[in-house]
């Protein structure tokens, strides 16, 4: 989730992902501007992402690059997975 900007209408949102805080951020999204959030459906279990967002104006003109948000990812767990295994020792 991001704030949106008070001063401005942004035309849209950019997001940008990077698997080390430093970069290179790639762009994975483009949001419209009635959309503050992003979900990432493409990362991998136990990995580290970082993100960041700008903003667009209606030539596609970027603002600044937002801090970064770092997130790890874990193995998801669907329904119906077993929470434990159960196991006859040998």
């Amino acid at each position: 989730f991001w704030n949106p900007p008070s001063d401005t209408s942004p035309w849209g949102y950019l997001v940008w992902r990077a698997e080390r805080p430093e970069g290179p951020y790639q762009l994975v999204s483009v949001k419209p501007p009635n959309v503050a959030s992003y979900t990432d459906y493409s990362v991998e279990p136990y990995k580290e992402y970082w993100y960041k967002v700008s903003v667009i104006d209606s030539f596609y003109n970027q603002g600044p690059l937002s801090p970064s948000v770092h997130l790890t990812t874990y193995l998801k767990s669907e329904p119906g997975w077993p929470q434990w295994v159960h196991g006859k020792g040998g």
